[in-house]
């Protein structure tokens, strides 16, 4: 009975697996030139930057934005302060950004986002937007390199999200390198089989035509992921500017990574539960393969949580019923087997530190070996969350002020 269940349960987590490491070689893809050709500056951008007590990095953000390699009379900086009990308006208006004042209840970034397009519908100048986070520091070519990509017809485009600190600590140094990874392995590999990137958070482009029409109806913790889906039902692919680079602040400290893993996962339930069917359901209609591929990403916390415990439960189950000698031989095989898969992961995350060029960086190769112990500690977040979601956004102290210069010559 017992073996009947486990192999019941070994299906999906098989097919899940092997689905994500055959489409994950495709990031290994590396094309010769970019699949988005350079254009001249043509379309007007208003950048938005939803702030909540970030006084300590606003700024530097705002400066890396004047010094885009695009014609200032084409964007506009908006920072929209929100539940802010220091200066960060001050702080933005001193930089050089426009600051709108956010005059509703915010419970999280989408409330935000959802009152700003709103006020600025009847702006025709604008030809789409653009999204950070006030944490973030930007690289020069980033509205040059959305440009290219709305003029090729990209009408939802999400920049390249690297790490403005992983040298600080492990804990930053593992989570730079979790990004990485979703930067190459998910992102760019769908968009070397054309299929659809996801949106991040940070750093993506939306064609403001899209906000008038169809509105930012996101309601959820994780506002991205949502929107994400919500467009594949709308039949738009995300398409991924590698080399459209933002440096985004990564946590420093265990209980930091903590607070955000579970926003994140209870995000990711708000979604299985709210969109899972609807997905489905515009899948069997209109056999769109990027719905069948946001399908599993819905379902990956739980494939994630039942692929580490399943090893754990066979070994019990089995270990149980033998003598000494047996036991200890089972069990040897079995820490054995566990030292490879930890060997392996580790060397596949050098992998991806290497391809950022961050090798040289301590914390980052700390970070590589303690990953795979961080994500074991996330079991329990994903179990808590499938049962009780987050709804409060809690702070996260953002206070690692650097310039994008500092960035480059990293």
């Amino acid at each position: 009975m017992i073996n009947t269940i486990f192999i019941i349960i070994s299906i999906p987590l098989t097919v899940f697996g092997l689905y994500y490491f055959f489409t994950g070689l495709f990031g290994f893809f590396r094309p010769h030139k970019s699949p988005i050709k350079s254009h001249d500056p043509k379309h007007k951008f208003a950048i938005l930057i939803a702030a909540r007590n970030e006084e300590a990095v606003i700024g530097s953000l705002v400066h890396s934005l004047k010094e885009q390699d695009y014609p200032k009379e084409l964007y506009d900086i908006f920072v929209i302060p929100n539940n802010c009990t220091d200066n960060t308006k001050g702080a933005a208006i001193e930089a050089g950004a426009t600051v709108l004042n956010c005059k509703i209840p915010v419970k999280n970034k989408g409330d935000v986002l959802r009152y700003i397009f709103k006020k600025l519908k009847k702006n025709k100048d604008i030809d789409a937007y653009i999204l950070f986070d006030a944490d973030n520091v930007v690289d020069k070519r980033f509205i040059s390199r959305m440009n290219d990509a709305l003029c090729e017809g990209y009408e939802i485009a999400q920049g390249n999200r690297d790490s403005k600190n992983p040298n600080d600590t492990w804990v930053s140094g593992a989570m730079s390198i979790s990004y990485w990874m979703l930067n190459i392995f998910y992102n760019k590999a769908r968009i070397n089989f054309r299929g659809s990137a996801l949106i991040n958070g940070t750093g993506f482009m939306v064609k403001k035509s899209i906000i008038d029409s169809e509105g930012y109806n996101t309601t959820s913790i994780t506002e991205d992921l949502e929107y994400t889906i919500q467009s594949m039902l709308n039949d738009r692919k995300v398409m991924f500017v590698e080399d459209a680079i933002t440096y985004d602040e990564q946590p420093l400290t265990f209980k930091q990574a903590m607070i955000q893993k579970s926003r994140w996962t209870s995000g990711e339930v708000q979604a299985l539960k709210w969109y899972y069917i609807k997905v489905l359901k515009t899948f069997l209609k209109t056999r769109n393969p990027v719905l069948f591929d946001i399908s599993f990403r819905l379902f990956a916390p739980i494939f994630q949580v039942v692929g580490m415990l399943m090893p754990v439960a066979v070994a019990c189950v089995t270990l149980y019923p033998l003598n000494k000698t047996e036991f200890f031989s089972t069990l040897l095989f079995y820490i054995i087997y566990l030292a490879v898969i930890y060997i392996a992961n580790v060397l596949f995350f050098l992998h991806n530190a290497a391809y950022y060029k961050k090798l040289k960086n301590s914390k980052v190769i700390a970070g590589a070996f303690t990953l795979p112990l961080l994500i074991l500690t996330w079991v329990p977040i994903v179990v808590k969350c499938l049962f009780v979601t987050d709804k409060k956004w809690i702070e996260i102290k953002h206070t690692k002020n650097v310039k994008i210069h500092e960035m480059i010559k990293e």
